[in-house]
């Protein structure tokens, strides 16, 4: 899985390919990934006193941030990062001896909640709308077949028009209006 040379690697889990060992999960979003790199003796003997160079890339190929730190044992280094967003995450590592890429695929948010009903919440909101809760196909066809034997045969309706869209009420207001007009001219008020 790890190729030298800017060759490309693939994802894996819990795998130890090339310098990069992968966490048993891959894990999400927003949470610190740590991995572990373990340079091979030779690598190790050549390396000594230059320091590895570990990077991650985004989906989009951007560059993000990333620790590396020594550990407790010799030629094994441990680097961690925080991946803003989900989706396939390429790590590279620069040694002396080479340069190793690594694939891993980061949960997004939504990726980690669980898409299966809670039935009871809504069994409560059915009950507290007036609406039923069917489970399997039979009483599902049977509800609409209930739902098509009711038949409405009163129904309301409520029509909302404006005033003056009303034909009797303009003729009353055009009237009034020049039936002021006149006697207002007829007493002198104009």
């Amino acid at each position: 899985m790890g190729r030298q040379d800017g060759e490309v690697a693939h994802e894996g889990s819990e795998s130890r390919s090339g310098p990069v060992t992968f966490p048993e999960n891959s894990g999400f979003a927003g949470q610190e990934i740590e991995v572990r790199i373990q340079l091979q003796e030779e690598e190790s003997s050549l390396n000594l006193g230059a320091p590895i160079r570990f990077s991650v890339f985004n989906p989009d190929g951007l560059k993000i941030d990333s620790k590396v730190r020594q550990s407790a044992l010799p030629g094994e280094h441990l680097a961690s990062f925080v991946p803003p967003k989900g989706g396939v995450h390429t790590l590279r590592v620069d040694t002396s001896s080479g340069q190793f890429e690594e694939f891993v695929v980061v949960a997004g948010g939504l990726d980690a909640l669980d898409a299966a009903p809670d039935h009871e919440p809504l069994k409560a909101i059915a009950t507290s709308t007036g609406g039923k809760v069917v489970s399997t196909r039979e009483d599902l066809l049977n509800e609409i077949e209930a739902y098509a034997q009711r038949r409405e045969t009163r129904f309301s309706e409520e029509r909302r028009s404006p005033l003056w869209a009303t034909p009797y009420v303009l003729v009353a207001v055009l009237g009034l209006l020049v039936a002021e007009w006149y006697y207002r001219r007829r007493w002198g008020l104009i």
